[in-house]
């Protein structure tokens, strides 16, 4: 799909999508969860909540690369590196195998300051495929839902 005014569109719903999901969450006592979109080609979640497992680190920023949206689907997770959340970077590492302090994919370089996760998960025992749905974007796979099943995901 060519940028344009449809796709931004697209993305514009999405991203309330994903600012919905993250009211469902408690409140941070951080401050509020947030999502925005830059450039249309990042989305920055602040304070993505995460499972207690991962306490005393409860959430983390993150960043989604999405240049090729909706046809693609997220050029995997981008956790900001800080001395709180390494840990759970660590954490991620060993139960994942394969998050990595650089992200090449396709091209797309490195964030600075952020690990990367090559996430790409299962839904209903199948390997998971992007099926976005532009006449309904709710019935077919979104960003959202792709944060849902991360956070799925990291609860196992």
């Amino acid at each position: 799909m060519s940028r344009g005014p449809d796709r931004d569109a697209l993305l514009a719903e999405d991203v309330r999508g994903i600012q919905a999901v993250l009211d469902t969450f408690p409140k941070s006592p951080n401050g509020p969860r947030r999502v925005a979109l830059e450039a249309g080609q990042l989305v920055h979640v602040q304070r993505f909540p995460l499972p207690d497992r991962y306490a005393p680190n409860d959430e983390a920023d993150i960043v989604l690369l999405v240049p090729n949206y909706p046809d693609h689907p997220p050029y995997g997770v981008h956790f900001l590196e800080t001395p709180a959340n390494r840990p759970v970077i660590r954490d991620i590492q060993s139960k994942f195998g394969h998050i990595f302090d650089h992200g090449v994919y396709d091209g797309i370089p490195r964030l600075k300051n952020h690990s990367w996760l090559c996430f790409k998960s299962t839904y209903r025992g199948r390997p998971f495929a992007w099926r976005f749905l532009h006449n309904n974007i709710h019935a077919g796979d979104t960003l959202y839902k792709y944060l849902e099943r991360l956070h799925v995901e990291l609860e196992r």
